[in-house]
């Protein structure tokens, strides 16, 4: 049984899947880094390390195994609030989060201070195009797009 599983049971399952079958991609790519047995990265909200040669550092990433794929859109959850303290998506640490769906074979990532600022932005000024969830007691915010929408995209891309 891995740490995910052991804190989270079968949801923790779920992601140390995600996790893994990202991992195996990722390292088609690019240099990686496993940090998921590193307790200080994972408290930053840290998964893995990817590196290129044309990049001039590492950069973080953290995996939520939550990209739904229905027949005209793609969607994923960011976590606002859990516990009445700020969410993932204000305490990680990361440089970027990556959505994956192991079923289909797809993920989609962002860099993470793009998606804070565009969020912010966006939810001040248009509230009403944004899908907040209230779940035992936490915040999520959900977002939608059509399929057509680059899955490998930065954030400026994907929600110009």
């Amino acid at each position: 049984m891995n740490q995910l599983e052991t804190k989270f049971g079968s949801v923790g399952a779920k992601g140390a899947q995600g996790e893994t079958w990202l991992l195996e991609k990722l390292n088609q790519r690019y240099q990686t880094h496993d940090y998921r047995q590193d307790f200080i990265m994972q408290s930053q909200g840290i998964d893995f390390g990817i590196f290129d040669s044309s990049w001039r550092r590492e950069y973080t990433l953290d995996v939520k195994t939550n990209l739904y794929i229905e027949k005209d859109f793609y969607a994923f959850k960011i976590e606002l609030q859990r516990e009445n303290k700020a969410g993932w998506f204000y305490r990680s640490k990361a440089d970027r989060i990556y959505h994956v769906n192991t079923y289909y074979g797809k993920y989609l990532y962002y860099d993470l201070n793009e998606m804070r600022y565009y969020i912010t932005k966006n939810l001040l000024k248009s509230p009403d195009k944004f899908k907040i969830i209230e779940s035992n007691g936490d915040l999520l915010l959900q977002l939608t797009f059509p399929k057509g929408s680059p899955i490998e995209a930065p954030t400026s891309n994907l929600f110009s």
